[in-house]
């Protein structure tokens, strides 16, 4: 049978980025839905079709005459805006339908949602309480589905079948750039930590150390911060400082730069790095470590060999020689880790294999 699969993509940009990786990869007949109040995201994907819907009985419409052997939600726990879709109702319609589909979900909590131990704690009852009301409920929707992650996730506890994929396959050729990863919400919080003016400094100082090692220095930052870097930058600094957006120039960039800084533990696009076994650095935990306790040791079991990657220092100077020094240290672990990545099957396989 070959499969037909019907990606439904919450309101999470790094989701619908998945989303659009996994079904352009895929092989096999794939459409992907994004909800309408979303479509400006679709400006950060040229080139591929997203069909917006409202609400649910409009996906529902759009399902139906599709077909799809697989519905896939990227992710089931965020579908989280007032207009939809309504999660619980969308399964039980498809569940009612002639051909019903195969159900599954991505899931960026780790399990974490599912387990009643962490679910009891103090700290975890406390963080939740800073969630959007509809986590829990979409939770207690998606328990029974399959839970898909992009990477090697077996071990994971919980009463779901949860699986890993493949999400890229060969890495690509390795060019002299350094790149720098900077989220909205770890902008938003050196923003108000240190003030807008310090954080451009800074950024345009770690560029500085790249272009001294005769290195390209590529920034990924949020609209404003790249804006004010590049103009920082003008006529003193040759650099490349972008706002998130083009989504293909965004993973080329990921997929081939010689080094990578980000500010986030848990960013999407580092899964690309660790299936190249790319090495990878990083100034910050990142806002889901921070905010959710217990994400961290599930990133340290499943997505990373031998501890989690050390924090540097955002505001110190990179020196070549000592960067060479920590990643040849960490080349066996990075290598036996990408191997890992690369032996999980490609998503139309794993659906097939499924009971």
């Amino acid at each position: 049978m070959t499969p037909r699969l019907a990606f439904v993509v919450s309101s999470d940009y790094s989701e619908l980025g998945m989303a659009v990786g996994a079904a352009r990869s895929a092989g096999v007949e794939a459409r992907v839905y994004l909800p309408r109040h979303q479509q400006a995201l679709a400006a950060s994907f040229p080139g591929q079709r997203l069909r917006l819907f409202d609400g649910t009985a409009d996906l529902l419409t759009m399902l139906t005459a599709f077909k799809p052997t697989h519905l896939l939600l990227f992710s089931g726990y965020l579908f989280l805006h007032p207009s939809g879709p309504d999660l619980a109702a969308l399964l039980q319609a498809c569940s009612q339908l002639r051909h019903p589909p195969r159900v599954a979900t991505t899931d960026p909590f780790l399990g974490l949602l599912q387990d009643q131990q962490a679910l009891a704690q103090p700290a975890f009852q406390a963080a939740l309480q800073r969630l959007p009301g509809l986590l829990p409920a979409n939770a207690r929707a998606v328990q029974a589905c399959t839970h898909l992650y992009p990477g090697p996730v077996a071990a994971l506890d919980g009463p779901a079948s949860r699986q890993g994929y493949r999400l890229v396959d060969a890495p690509a050729a390795v060019a002299p750039t350094w790149l720098f990863v900077l989220g909205e919400l770890e902008a938003q919080a050196l923003v108000k930590l240190h003030g807008a003016s310090q954080v451009v400094n800074t950024l345009l100082a770690r560029a500085q150390d790249a272009c001294a090692a005769g290195k390209r220095p590529c920034l990924y930052l949020p609209r404003p911060l790249a804006d004010a870097v590049a103009a920082a930058a003008a006529g003193r600094l040759k650099l490349d400082s972008r706002p998130h957006g083009e989504h293909g120039a965004f993973n080329a960039e990921v997929d081939s730069a010689e080094q990578a800084f980000y500010w986030n533990w848990s960013s999407s696009s580092l899964v690309r790095r660790l299936t190249a076994g790319l090495p990878v650095s990083f100034f910050g935990r990142g806002h889901v470590s921070q905010l959710l306790p217990g994400i961290a040791e599930r990133l340290m079991a499943h997505f990373y060999t031998g501890g989690l990657p050390p924090v540097m220092a955002w505001d110190q100077p990179l020196q070549p020689a000592d960067l060479a020094a920590v990643q040849a240290a960490s080349r066996a672990d990075r290598e036996a880790l990408a191997q890992r990545y690369r032996a999980l099957p490609r998503l139309p396989d794993l659906l097939l294999s499924l009971p």
